[in-house]
């Protein structure tokens, strides 16, 4: 038997053995949940042929099934064994699909069993766990010719980096690409307002504390909202709720079973034979909502699934995409997933939505229309105006935009951004900032998708249309990224220092004649509260879209005014 594998995963399969070839031998392979990466590592036994033995790596019981039935479909032929607490692999075993917390148990003599060489192949499924402790045991253990790890992404929510595992990712593809090659579904989003106030959840590690949470969200009128979305949005629809503890899932569950909606709750500590029971009732449709408490996060591949609630609010993106990886599987009769976020009140740094996967803001509603049509609209109105994307909430706004007379009015000063800088920087999606330096230059730091903090300079040349990037440089923190872009512009651009210094006296004087002059001929208002320096970001971004003609450039020049 055999799988006709899709064109990105035999471009994934070549890319293994050209990085092999190059003595990268400590591969990183990122594809989205549902893209088949169990079926590239199953075909390795067939493309290199001194790959076996194999050691395959996963920390759950249905990751672990789902690649011995991979590895065996693809090779029937292969002696395919588990290492797994009660089943125990023999040292003749050709595959070894092994527990990471049984093999990587501290002092565990199952590890020392084998040989340090013995396995010429390591796998490593959902491989942005690979630098736990438990992982990294097995890992230092071993000396195999090739390690490769297999993930939907690299992030962590912790501050250790795959890089110390991880030599180089060796094939990239985002959900964006799958979506769009039509192997992977569609994304719908709702965001849903309540009246719970979580400002006061601490957050560890990155996401909210799951104690506080509970206590906080966990409410009979917010449970009411989390089902009035579900009736509202994707009624009699296969959903997945995803609940922020024990009790919060066994209360949301009464809440849909008081509006006679089919529902069962899995937890951890499910027995395997109910959770299999409760999984076919929901294949079959019998079950319609199943709420989980993370346990539906990873290895639950049922394509069904027609739609996602976060009734959980979340800052991890590694938590949400694995969330919603849950519904973009592709089945018959399926157009698309839905995924309803359920919004609460905060002071701070807003949860994650759909939205963000995208680079957009977390508080932007898609109000039902497609992730992708509308991230694409956002990205050419950033692209055109920076500033003014990070007002946009909604589809609506993003037409209004284009519309509104102040399309070029600077945002407010972000207090983040104050406390490292003091240059106009502009927040322009979660975590990536913009610095516009002039009409042809701007600096940007942003996260890339290893999870490092880059700072690059982006340069327009003439007759390009897109920016010219070059990297800086990879900051440790979010603080030296800021210090080291403002010292960049000292070293590199002094000239500028006073144009773009959201201090500088100047910023506060009454707009200049000249000033004035332009606005009016590009039809901004002069209001009463405007300043020198506001118009002066509003003509900056004007001229950043509608370059001036080389003639008025040079005029500007020799009179050095600012414009």
């Amino acid at each position: 038997m055999t799988i006709t594998l899709r064109p990105y995963q035999t471009e994934a399969l070549d890319s293994i053995v050209s990085y092999l070839e190059k003595g990268i031998n400590r591969q990183l392979i990122v594809l989205p949940t549902g893209s088949g990466k169990t079926v590239i590592f199953s075909h390795i036994p067939q493309i290199i042929s001194d790959s076996l033995p194999m050691l395959i790596l996963a920390h759950r019981g249905e990751l672990l099934n789902q690649a011995k039935d991979k590895i065996l479909y693809s090779n029937p032929h292969l002696d395919v064994q588990t290492e797994k607490a009660e089943d125990t692999a023999e040292l003749n075993g050709e595959v070894i699909v092994a527990s990471v917390p049984t093999l990587g148990r501290a002092d565990a003599r199952r590890l020392s069993k084998f040989p340090e060489d013995y396995f010429k192949t390591v796998i490593v499924d959902e491989a942005h766990h690979a630098a736990a402790e438990s992982y990294r045991r097995i890992l230092d253990y071993f000396r195999p010719k090739l390690l490769l790890g297999v993930t939907a992404t690299p992030q962590r929510s912790d501050s250790v980096r795959l890089t110390d595992v991880f030599d180089e990712i060796i094939y990239y593809k985002n959900i964006i690409d799958l979506i769009q090659d039509g192997y992977l579904c569609r994304l719908l989003g709702y965001r849903v307002k309540t009246d719970t106030d979580i400002s006061e959840v601490e957050t560890a590690n990155g996401d909210y504390i799951v104690s506080q949470l509970e206590d906080t969200i966990n409410t009979p009128s917010r449970n009411a909202i989390v089902v009035k979305s579900y009736l509202e949005f994707a009624p009699n629809k296969k959903t997945l709720v995803f609940a922020s503890g024990v009790q919060h899932a066994k209360d949301l569950a009464v809440s849909f079973a008081q509006k006679q909606i089919p529902v069962r709750v899995v937890l951890g500590g499910t027995p395997d034979e109910e959770r299999e029971e409760i999984y076919s009732k929901f294949s079959s449709g019998q079950i319609k909502v199943i709420v989980n408490v993370g346990v539906l996060t990873e290895g639950f591949d049922e394509p069904s699934v027609e739609s996602i609630i976060l009734a959980r609010p979340t800052r991890s993106s590694l938590l949400y995409t694995q969330i919603v990886g849950r519904g973009t599987r592709l089945f018959q009769g399926k157009e698309h997933c839905i995924i309803i976020d359920i919004a609460d009140m905060t002071k701070g740094k807003k949860p994650l939505g759909l939205p963000t996967l995208l680079g957009m803001p977390a508080d932007f509603d898609l109000q039902g229309t497609d992730l992708l049509d509308i991230a694409e609209k956002y990205k050419e109105l950033e692209a055109y105006c920076p500033g003014e994307a990070v007002r946009v909430l909604s589809p609506v706004d993003i037409d209004l935009a284009y519309k509104r007379i102040d399309l070029f009015m600077p945002p407010p000063p972000n207090q983040f951004i104050m406390q490292y800088s003091a240059f106009v920087w502009a927040e322009i999606a979660e975590g990536e900032y913009h610095l516009g330096l002039n009409s042809n230059e701007s600096l940007k730091i942003y996260t890339d998708t290893l999870g490092r903090i880059v700072v690059s300079h982006l340069q327009r040349v003439y007759p390009c249309k897109s920016p010219m990037s070059t990297i800086l440089g990879y900051p440790a923190d979010i603080r030296e990224a800021f210090a080291r872009s403002d010292k960049w512009v000292l070293n590199n651009r002094a000239h500028l220092m006073a144009l773009v210094d959201n201090t500088a006296a100047w910023r506060y004087d009454a707009p200049t004649k000249g000033q004035i002059t332009v606005l009016k001929r590009i039809g901004v208002p002069i209001t009463s509260d405007m300043t020198k320096g506001t118009a002066s970001n509003i003509i900056s971004k004007y001229y950043e879209a509608n370059p001036k003609p080389k003639w008025l450039q040079d005029k500007i020049a020799n009179s050095k005014k600012w414009y």
